[in-house]
């Protein structure tokens, strides 16, 4: 049985980066987004606070209804700047971390679920992370394991992101007070990483974590002992977790067909092109809404890279203007991108087995013909 569970959590890993990558994108231009059951309870946690709630329900209507569905979601954006609001109105730069300290796993859905009745920790959150992106978009969580250390890494993709600090805080809180409440004292962190800045007048992080916390680090993560990673998990339950994860394959399978990335980065380099304006990686990073790291990622998860998306865009462009017009060679070198007809000449001809006025040539003969 082991073996098994074993075999299919390998198989499931094998496959989740390709499922990333396919979804990390919804449409161009359209915002990630987070399901609203990550802000459960905000309400209650507000007027905990001391504070009124009817504000944010407001502002943030989608508030409203989401005890309705597990699937509802709101803007990622909305939701970290939600989050930054509440802060304020409670007068509690704290409140991402007490929120998170205080939420329960499962009330995520069942996301949540698949970490608590998983058989040990390890798996538990390494399908937390694979499936990450079916609760959050453009985001991702993944479990790193260096020496005696296991790390557990959130980030967001999505640089129009601009509220981060709440929305960090309360992830990893969350997380380190899921395990908590698993294992009790056997649970503890070593370190807490923030890449924001620690408060002004100093902050309660270490008490919230019972462990150091460094800020202006280079990521946002909860480090603690690998061997944690080996706990068995209070309860878990094999069959739910294969229904959660059927529950996951039709849930994916429902959703209309989304462009690959490439093929997104493709049409805003196509238009560049068109443009007379050869773009670079930082510009459609940018405006696809990602960062360039996580462009270069996936586009080598769907086994290309931005350079080669640039080199065929550039030849496709430059064959329509070979095939249709009569300009010459070195004006339609510059207008495709290249600084000189050698370097078009030597990139076509690897292409296309042909220099281009030779493939200008023959295209015209059985024109004739």
């Amino acid at each position: 049985m082991q073996g098994q569970q074993h075999l299919a959590l390998t198989g499931a890993r094998r496959t989740a980066g390709a499922r990333r990558t396919a979804e990390r994108l919804m449409r161009p231009f359209e915002d990630a987004e987070i399901l609203l059951t990550a802000a459960k309870g905000i309400d209650a946690a507000t007027r905990r606070m001391g504070a009124d709630p009817d504000r944010l329900l407001h502002k943030y209507r989608a508030l409203c209804g989401h005890r309705s569905s597990g699937t509802d979601a709101m803007p990622l954006r909305d939701y970290t700047q939600l989050l930054e609001e509440a802060a304020d109105i409670t007068a509690n730069p704290h409140f991402g971390l007490e929120f998170g300290e205080n939420f329960l796993m499962t009330d995520l859905g069942p996301i949540g679920y698949l970490l608590v009745h998983a058989s040990t920790v390890r798996e538990g959150i390494q399908r937390f992370a694979d499936h990450f992106e079916d609760l959050q978009q453009r985001s991702s969580l993944t479990l790193e394991v260096s020496g005696d250390l296991a790390r557990i890494v959130y980030r967001i993709d999505d640089e129009r992101v601009r509220h981060r600090r709440q929305d960090a805080e309360f992830t990893l809180a969350m997380l380190n007070g899921a395990f908590r409440r698993l294992f009790g004292e056997r649970w503890r962190s070593m370190r807490v990483e923030f890449m924001h800045l620690p408060l002004r007048n100093g902050g309660r992080h270490a008490h919230f974590f019972d462990s150091a916390v460094e800020f202006c680090s280079a990521q946002s993560s909860l480090v603690f002992d690998r061997d944690l990673l080996d706990l068995a998990m209070p309860s878990p339950d094999p069959l739910l977790i294969e229904h959660l994860e059927d529950y996951f394959v039709r849930s994916r399978a429902s959703r209309s067909r989304r462009p690959a990335l490439a093929q997104i980065v493709t049409r805003q380099v196509e238009a560049s092109l068109r443009a007379s304006h050869t773009p670079r990686l930082a510009e459609v990073a940018a405006t696809i809404g990602i960062s360039e790291r996580a462009l270069n990622r996936e586009l080598a998860a769907e086994g290309t890279s931005f350079r080669r998306i640039l080199l065929l865009s550039r030849l496709e462009a430059a064959t329509v203007l070979l095939r249709d017009t009569a300009m010459p060679l070195t004006e339609i070198a510059f207008e495709v991108g290249y600084s000189d007809a050698t370097s078009f000449s030597r990139a076509f001809r690897q292409k296309n087995k042909l220099p281009p006025l030779v493939w200008r040539k023959r295209l015209a003969c059985r024109a004739e013909v």
